[in-house]
């Protein structure tokens, strides 16, 4: 497993390890670039990844990532079609209007290694090319014993796709498809090394956007997932806001821009959970801002006498709050330490 891939895993969580690797496989040819870039825009969160899949959410994410990258390449401007450029260098290119002529470069593939673009549904979310290299046909699978990613085989079949959503993002896929390393980042995704000026003609014939980095598509953040961008530049995934004051995963709090991270650094006495905070050591519930009147916080009977046990229960952790001749006060929060059932 790619090292970067496992420290993002460590921070993120293991269903964001997995989007990276789908979403990103030619910024991960460039090694820590992807992990520098989540660091730098977005706060550690392990749930983040799962809402960003479950609210289909993954081409405005792509599309936020991409918008950070430089890319080297310098556009050759031309006159020529994409068609014209690639038979300049022995390729024969098509494009796929229909599911039906997508099945018609499946007999190019060798068992086992057929892309995921023959399943099915992939002109719902991207515009779809194969390119065929003369002589591709005559090529046997099995003379290939070390296969690698841009050998003659890899490289004579090669799928050229653009995301429709945002940015559209190109992503070449090799013949090997899984049994070579990023097999979805063939020529390192990028046109120019094909045929310069590849990139220039999608873009003039068929009205692309491949290399646009002017804008932070970070809308998606705000609106969908709920998070504040706070001031060192970074957007945390935010629970609830109370006037201007936002309360976030891993026990941070963002007043008006400004980080508090006294709780965060002391995640063994403070639990933030949705707007209040409870302290295990001093045995009180309060709130960040002490004007605020809550209904909630006099409800619960806490003091010294009291006993706290927190259980975890699968991805849920129970506070059980235990007073003298009282029953028990349950408090229940989710991984974002979001409270979801309270019992008193």
């Amino acid at each position: 497993m790619n090292e970067e891939l496992l420290i993002i895993k460590k921070v993120y969580g293991e269903k964001m390890m997995h989007l990276c690797k789908k979403l990103f496989p030619t910024i991960l040819e460039e090694k820590w670039t992807l992990y520098n870039l989540l660091v730098s825009s977005i706060a550690p969160s392990r749930t983040i990844a799962s809402d960003i899949i479950d609210r289909g959410l993954e081409s405005d994410f792509s599309n936020f990532i991409y918008s950070f990258i430089n890319p080297t390449v310098f556009k050759v401007k031309t006159d020529k079609t994409p068609f014209e450029l690639m038979r300049s260098v022995g390729y024969t290119l098509f494009e796929c209007k229909s599911n039906q002529d997508i099945q018609k470069f499946r007999k190019f593939y060798a068992p086992g290694e057929e892309l995921c673009t023959f399943n099915g549904d992939r002109l719902l979310t991207c515009d779809v090319f194969f390119a065929i290299k003369d002589g591709a046909e005559k090529l046997n699978r099995k003379h290939f014993i070390n296969p690698k990613r841009q050998d003659s085989y890899g490289t004579s079949v090669i799928s050229i796709q653009f995301s429709r959503v945002g940015l559209n993002t190109v992503s070449i896929k090799n013949r090997y498809n899984h049994t070579v390393e990023n097999p979805d980042a063939t020529f390192s995704n990028n046109l120019e090394s094909i045929v310069k000026g590849l990139s220039y003609s999608f873009e003039k014939y068929y009205g692309l956007n491949i290399y646009n980095n002017s804008d932070a598509y970070s809308k998606f953040l705000i609106e969908d997932l709920n998070c504040i961008k706070a001031s060192d530049g970074r957007y945390y995934k935010s629970n609830v806001e109370e006037d201007n004051v936002f309360y976030c995963e891993n026990n941070i709090i963002i007043d008006n821009g400004k980080i508090i991270k006294k709780y965060n650094n002391n995640k063994e006495r403070y639990i933030v959970m949705d707007s209040y905070i409870l302290d295990l050591k001093e045995k009180k519930i309060f709130k960040e801002n002490n004007k605020i009147v809550d209904s909630f916080i006099n409800s619960i009977i806490i003091d010294n006498k009291s006993i706290i046990d927190i259980k975890n229960s699968n991805s849920l952790k129970n506070i059980i709050i235990k007073n003298v001749n009282l029953d028990d006060i349950i408090i229940t929060i989710d991984k974002s330490n979001k409270i979801i059932s309270y019992i008193n």
